[in-house]
């Protein structure tokens, strides 16, 4: 008897956009053997040390065991942390209100 073989979607973002792929691997493999696979197939254009993994949107550890069928998602390192960049951008956008309203002249 053969093992049964399940079907992912992955997902992984790169750093020209995302890419989208399908692999397969035996019934019951977890996430850390899709990542395995990943790594042969997309290399060094992926930060393996510092990516991330998830399921459908969430972060997983890597012996969460998969799902026929479920998305597979390699998060690449964000550049700069969210919440600073709205704090600076508010911060910006004060800066600017404020200097706009001293130049006009009536």
């Amino acid at each position: 008897m053969h093992p049964s073989v399940d079907r992912y979607l992955v997902i992984c973002d790169l750093a020209d956009g995302p890419v989208l792929d399908e692999i397969e691997l035996p019934a019951g493999a977890q996430l850390q053997h899709a990542v395995q696979l990943l790594k042969g197939r997309f290399g060094a254009a992926i930060d393996w040390d510092q990516a991330q993994s998830g399921i459908w949107g969430q972060r997983r550890p890597l012996h969460t065991v998969l799902a026929a069928g479920d998305r597979i998602e390699v998060y690449r390192p964000l550049l700069q942390d969210p919440r600073a960049a709205r704090r600076a951008n508010a911060k910006r956008s004060r800066r600017l209100r404020s200097g706009a309203g001293a130049r006009r002249t009536e």
